[in-house]
């Protein structure tokens, strides 16, 4: 997909949240950048994938400054502005609740907080079937 934690101009000491984090690839990656003084959380909505990513940041030696929480982007697990910065690779296009999804990651940043994304879009009218189809959501 794409490569947020590139862009996302993180700092050493940064509190960051990385939405839809899968295995923890992204989450490790903006580990390394923040440090030991900041904070990587990786949210997923399954916890098996929660418990791949816990490995992985072991593996990574990050595991002190990383966490990984099972939770919905709808409904984030976080107190109010609680993090630097929030990533997100290829995950808010298979919300059917957008404009909700969006909000909490509103919500749990801080003053002046960032938000770095990559997703897919797309540029005109999809066909009925496709539109209408639930299946392709997530196709």
């Amino acid at each position: 997909m794409g490569n947020p934690v590139r862009y996302a101009m993180l700092r050493p000491g940064d509190a960051v949240l990385d939405v839809g984090s899968g295995g923890g690839i992204d989450t490790i990656l903006a580990a390394r950048r923040v440090g030991s003084e900041g904070k990587a959380v990786g949210l997923d909505v399954l916890e098996e994938m929660c418990e791949r990513g816990r490995r992985h940041a072991a593996e990574a030696g990050v595991q002190g400054w990383t966490e990984f929480l099972r939770g919905e982007m709808e409904d984030i697990p976080l107190p109010d502005r609680s993090v630097d910065v929030v990533v997100s690779n290829g995950v808010l296009n298979l919300s059917a609740r957008k404009s909700r999804a969006l909000a909490e990651i509103f919500r749990v940043l801080g003053p002046g907080g960032r938000i770095c994304l990559a997703d897919l879009t797309v540029e005109g009218e999809l066909p009925p079937e496709v539109a209408n189809d639930q299946s392709a959501w997530a196709g």
